[in-house]
């Protein structure tokens, strides 16, 4: 009887626990700004955790990025260095040949002189050697250019310039097209 009486008077907690609530009632509405506050930290947390892995996937990319950076600040560093010396093998190759040339030049000039003394013609006529060397220096000295021009024509993939060169050289039969 007495536990009887111990599950009855459970029973009938239990059955007032689902007694209709009282919506006005303060405890009710405190009930529910809490549950409001709740959701609302929550979402706040939520929102604060997608923004966080958003930052660090962005951080990661940035990390990245600053890794192929470094990557390529460091192969034209050497792409430089590299350069800086053929640049610097090529000044001593120009001074080489511009020291061989101003000889060969004075050698000529002494050649042509001790020439024109043999041949009793004046300083200021010009011996055939003389006039055939002008040629073939102005000739070569024009090949040059034009292979410059070609080459630099060429450096462009299209465009007016590239087309406009190219046909200019090939109209002056400077470069077979």
């Amino acid at each position: 009887e007495k536990t009887l009486n111990h599950v009855y008077a459970k029973n009938a907690a239990y059955k007032q626990s689902f007694s209709i609530v009282d919506q006005s009632a303060p405890l009710f509405e405190q009930k529910l700004l809490l549950e409001e506050q709740q959701h609302a930290a929550v979402s706040k947390f939520r929102s604060a955790r997608l923004e966080q892995s958003e930052l660090e996937e962005d951080l990661n990319h940035m990390q990245e990025t600053e890794e192929e950076v470094n990557q390529a600040i460091g192969t034209a560093g050497a792409r430089i260095s590299e350069y800086e010396g053929q640049s610097q093998q090529l000044g001593s190759q120009v001074v080489a040949h511009q020291l061989e040339a101003d000889r060969t030049r004075q050698d000529v000039a002494q050649t042509l002189a001790e020439l024109r003394v043999a041949t009793g013609r004046s300083a200021d006529a010009p011996l055939p050697a003389e006039l055939h060397a002008q040629v073939v220096e102005t000739s070569t000295r024009a090949r040059f250019m034009v292979d410059a021009l070609r080459n630099l024509a060429e450096a462009h993939e299209a465009g007016e310039f590239r087309d406009a060169t190219v046909q200019l050289l090939t109209e002056r039969r400077l470069i077979v097209g």
